[in-house]
């Protein structure tokens, strides 16, 4: 599976390049049909912002989005929304 992270408005660092790279990992165990992940970093005023399109080997797309007032926040946001959509019908 291959993970593209990009950014705006906020560095890329070593912290989130690992979580990022880290939540990609986790879905790929759990989704083997799982061929593309990619994230979006921004970061506006106080609130931090993740965009994650998941794409699927038989053409199948996922799109979700978190925010919070921290990284931290906005990753458990993210992770809690994509338990929702991967316990609905085997995740698509």
């Amino acid at each position: 599976m291959r993970t593209q992270i990009s950014t705006r408005a906020t560095d890329l660092t070593e912290d989130l390049r690992h979580r990022a790279e880290q939540l990609a990992a986790d879905l790929g165990r759990r989704q083997p049909d799982l061929r593309f992940a990619k994230f979006v970093l921004e970061r506006k005023d106080l609130i931090h912002a993740i965009g994650l399109v998941m794409a699927f080997t038989q053409g199948d797309t996922i799109v979700r989005h978190a925010e919070a007032n921290d990284w931290d926040r906005a990753f458990l946001d993210l992770e809690r929304k994509l338990e929702r959509v991967l316990e609905e019908d085997g995740g698509r």
